[in-house]
């Protein structure tokens, strides 16, 4: 079941970083991406995962160079906008089989 929470939170997470990609109007993502960060899977790792992730985040391409290599922004709102109904379908099947609360 943790696995299960794992990969419904990373998907969340996949979610807002492509929003924060799009969205971001500086060439570097450490801050936006951070949020995304901090708004979904910060909140179920230890204080040494933060931390690390946060390092991390300082070897992420500039917003051009990381658009250039996945073909550029304009399909960006339709990937959010898909992965977020897979992201409400199956948090809606999760609330009907009272799966949300398991760790």
């Amino acid at each position: 079941s943790s696995g299960i929470n794992a990969e419904y939170g990373a998907l969340e997470f996949v979610a807002e970083f492509m929003n924060a990609i799009y969205e971001a109007s500086e060439e570097s993502l450490v801050n936006p991406v951070w949020d995304a960060y901090n708004g979904t899977l910060a909140a179920h790792h230890t204080w040494l995962i933060r931390k690390t992730v946060g390092g991390a985040m300082y070897t992420l391409p500039t917003r051009t160079s990381l658009l250039e290599q996945v073909g550029g922004a304009d399909h960006l709102p339709r990937l959010v906008a898909i992965i977020r109904r897979v992201y409400n379908s199956v948090q809606h099947l999760f609330s009907e089989h009272s799966l949300l609360q398991l760790k």
